[in-house]
């Protein structure tokens, strides 16, 4: 028989809060409680063939969850011990009765008053339930079995809620595995730490829009990794906190992995997979666009066809996949199913472990997962890129740099300098270098569209995911460009000893060294002929590594070869040069689902 949303979305609030956290500890009080949450929520008692899968869910969901050797002997009046899953010796709560009652009527009471319990079957509603079932001691730090307390209710609920939707309308369940990557070719080409918090970020973004996708059909309780509460990012996307709940630098923290799991109706599986994909698809395609605008308002009309290949270097990097893995009702299907994966399973469990629970073969299947998505993207062939007569990119040093095919076509800036399509793109961060501010650019520099993007995408992508207002549009701009430095973290030790030693200020200690960085700033700057004797003068502790410093950067080959033309610096070509090679045959190609 179907279902409609609505009687799938009761059997799942049936699973999620039913019963009571308290039933174990307080039995004879639970049909008042459940009695309580069927008048909030309208929920009429199960049918038989109802109470038959929620039945088989529960026993499922347990299999799924609980490890056999983790058993506690407490009595049944003692307080309730949550146990690490991996570590029965590690305890992570400990609840006393009385204290769990008070916490559930709080919890009944912040239903009401909150109103959660109105409307709970809508998408939205149900997605502020399940955060607030998933935030609440009550559900997370109670056992869901006194004997075998190695996972939370919260755990076991969710997992319940889950496999009810999944298996509606007599459908059956199944795990669906979605990656998007390259990850770290995407990270590791990097010239900057901004660049590598950028292509850490746009992965971690990429992973957000699939879970907001699967929860907007599913509902948040298929989410198996990562958790919609698991960051700020996820919490802000998914759920759409307020800036005043999550803010906008909060957001900016990369923590998500690239891949995303989640329980499926078996029948829906390729369907959302499909979705999947396109919204990463999307995600690309806008930061291309918030790339391509910050370069056409620097370039002011010059340059046409600076982008030419760009969309080859696009499609040809951006990898995206993902893997249904079908979940049985019955366990001779489950144990033919993990049997006939030998040998890349290596292990298949026996049947009889099946029979007991089918929920028992959730580890077996989860593996299987795994195993068969890895075997299938390395299978892929990975698609050819031809290049052409450009240089390669300044940070990967893979794909051709962008900018019009014919290299020597100039404009003209304000002052009627000669400028090259990259000067004239980086000419509006020069200020802002000279004034010690965050800069997208520099001159010198010739980036391929990835690198591109990263470099100037992610500042509009940001801002247009993450909603803020115009308000706090030049604050999360500055936040974004306002990375420190590799070389500043490189001294971080030295500056915080000197810092430290400028405090103590022992032995006059703060003289001799602010002495000592004027000389320096001076020898950066100007390279006086005195600058090592005044080091001297200043600290003798000093001097020798000072002398070294500025002997090495006086001999350096590096300086005597380099040439600076209008402000613009030049490094004279040679067959060694890294990312100045014009073979258009040494590109490796990145994978991608075809």
């Amino acid at each position: 028989m179907s279902l409609t949303p609505h009687q799938r979305r009761l059997r799942q609030l049936e699973a999620l809060l039913l019963p009571t956290p308290l039933c174990a500890l307080d039995p004879a009080g639970e049909s008042a409680r459940a009695s309580r949450i069927r008048d909030l929520f309208g929920l009429e008692a199960p049918s038989q063939a109802e109470e038959k899968q929620l039945k088989l869910a529960w026993d499922d969901a347990e299999g799924a969850l609980e490890g056999p050797a983790h058993r506690d002997e407490a009595s049944s009046s003692g307080a309730l011990r949550l146990v690490h899953p991996l570590d029965p010796n590690t305890t992570l709560a400990t609840v006393e009765p009385d204290a769990l009652r008070e916490a559930w009527k709080k919890w009944i009471l912040d239903l009401e008053q909150n109103k959660l319990h109105e409307d709970a079957q809508a998408p939205k509603a149900w997605q502020k339930l399940v955060r607030a079932v998933r935030a609440h001691p009550v559900f997370t730090q109670v056992p869901n079995k006194r004997d075998l307390p190695d996972h939370s209710v919260v755990s076991h609920r969710v997992l319940q809620a889950a496999l009810i939707g999944a298996r509606a309308d007599g459908d059956e369940a199944a795990l669906l595995l979605i990656q998007v990557g390259p990850v770290q070719p995407f990270i590791e080409a990097s010239r900057r730490t901004r660049d590598l918090w950028a292509g850490s970020y746009l992965m971690s973004l990429m992973s957000a829009m699939v879970v907001k996708h699967l929860m907007e059909e599913l509902g948040p309780e298929a989410i198996i990794t990562p958790q919609p509460e698991s960051s700020a990012l996820l919490q802000r996307i998914v759920y759409g906190d307020p800036v005043d709940k999550v803010s906008d630098l909060d957001a900016l923290q990369p923590a998500l992995p690239a891949k995303v799991m989640a329980l499926v109706p078996s029948l829906r599986a390729e369907e959302l997979g499909k979705g999947c994909l396109e919204e990463i698809e999307k995600l690309w395609e806008q930061l291309w666009e918030c790339c391509v605008s910050q370069v056409d308002k620097r370039r002011e009309g010059h340059f046409t066809g600076w982008d030419e290949g760009a969309k080859e270097q696009r499609a040809a990097f951006l990898e995206r996949s993902y893997t249904v893995q079908p979940w049985p009702r019955d366990a001779a299907s489950v144990w033919k199913y993990l049997d006939g994966l030998q040998p890349l399973l290596q292990t298949a469990p026996r049947p009889e472990k099946i029979k007991k629970s089918l929920g028992a073969s959730y580890g077996d299947l989860s593996g299987a997962i795994w195993a068969i998505h890895s075997a299938q993207r390395d299978a892929l062939v990975p698609p050819k890129h031809t290049g052409d007569n450009r240089f390669k990119c300044h940070v990967c040093g893979q794909l051709e740099a962008l900018g019009p095919v014919d290299g020597h076509r100039v404009a003209f800036g304000p002052k009627g300098e000669r400028l090259t399509f990259w000067q004239k793109i980086a000419s509006e961060d020069e200020e802002k270098d000279k004034d010690r501010e965050g800069y997208d650019l520099k001159p010198s520099e010739q980036l391929c569209a990835i690198c591109l993007m990263k470099r100037l995408g992610v500042v509009g992508l940001v801002f247009d995911v993450l909603n803020g207002s115009t308000d706090d549009e030049e604050e999360l701009r500055r936040a974004v460009r306002s990375f420190p430095s590799v070389p500043s973290l490189a001294c971080a030790p030295f500056r915080d000893k000197m810092i430290r030693a400028v405090q103590a200020n022992e032995d006059g200690t703060r003289a001799v060294i602010e002495v000592w960085v004027k000389a320096i700033h001076a020898a950066i700057n100007e390279l006086p002929k005195g600058a090592p004797s005044v080091c001297a003068a200043a600290s003798p502790g000093l001097s020798s590594s000072c002398v070294r410093w500025t002997a090495t950067r006086r001999a350096s080959p590096v300086r005597s070869t380099r040439s600076t033309v209008r402000g613009l610096t030049r490094t004279p070509t040679s067959p060694s040069a890294p990312g100045r090679s014009r073979s258009a045959n040494v590109q490796t190609p990145r994978k991608t689902l075809s």
